[in-house]
């Protein structure tokens, strides 16, 4: 903790030891509050991969995906934040894999413990207040 070192040097010049005390006071107040202020507006959850089995199962609740993915044409990105998760996808660059191509991203939620049912579907962000995780999509202000 090389800043309390500075800090313990800084108080020791200091001759009142009232002043030390608050010197020390402010700078573990203002740490705390830094500390309190990121965890306050980090969400519940954070953001993960998905885990290899999670993949799988998430895959089979993207029907109209499966024929790009099992063409290898489409490759799924899953972020997962508590029950929900977020697929982006990519795509292979050859002419055999242009029909499937699409932009947008699909949002499923784990009904079960290894059920996953598809729940939004866009290339727009929901309207707010969004029921989705805020680390995993944003939200559009309504008209």
């Amino acid at each position: 903790m090389p800043i309390f070192r500075g800090l313990n040097k800084y108080c020791a010049r200091m001759v009142d030891p009232q002043s030390r005390r608050i010197v020390r006071l402010v700078a573990i107040l203002s740490a705390a509050l830094s500390l309190g202020a990121t965890a306050g507006a980090s969400p519940a959850f954070a953001t993960r991969r998905a885990t290899a089995s999670e993949v799988t199962r998430i895959n089979r609740a993207l029907p109209d995906q499966a024929a790009g993915i099992a063409a290898g044409c489409v490759a799924p990105l899953i972020k997962v934040s508590g029950r929900y998760a977020k697929v982006t996808f990519t795509f292979a660059k050859s002419k055999s894999c242009e029909k499937f191509g699409f932009d947008g991203y699909v949002i499923v939620q784990r009904t079960a413990p290894q059920k996953w049912k598809s729940v939004f579907a866009g290339s727009v962000d929901p309207d707010c207040p969004s029921p989705y995780p805020s680390d995993l999509v944003g939200c559009t202000k309504g008209n």
